[in-house]
């Protein structure tokens, strides 16, 4: 069963297509994607973003997220990591 349909969107630009946390403040370039998220405290962050490419660094408010908690699968990068209700920084670099 086919979800989301990536091809729907021919950006060649990374943005967010699906969260479990409110978005906001996205800023994108080929190169990277920035936004804030925030949710429920202590609750589990999903976020579905479209790569291109595998990503070289991500962090949260300035900390690298550690390997385990992002994957990259074709033209997508899945997040996971742990809400808070305050926003958080988020930084995709490619």
């Amino acid at each position: 069963m086919e979800v989301l349909r990536v091809d729907y969107f021919p950006s060649s630009q990374p943005r967010v297509l699906a969260a479990s946390a409110k978005i906001s403040d996205e800023h994108a370039t080929a190169n990277s994607l920035a936004f804030r998220a925030k949710g429920i405290e202590q609750t589990r962050a999903v976020i579905r973003v479209l790569a291109t490419r595998p990503p070289q660094h991500v962090s949260i408010d300035h900390k690298p997220l550690s390997s385990d908690q992002y994957h990259q699968e074709g033209r997508t990068l899945l997040l996971r990591f742990l809400n808070t209700a305050s926003p958080q920084q988020i930084q995709i670099d490619f």
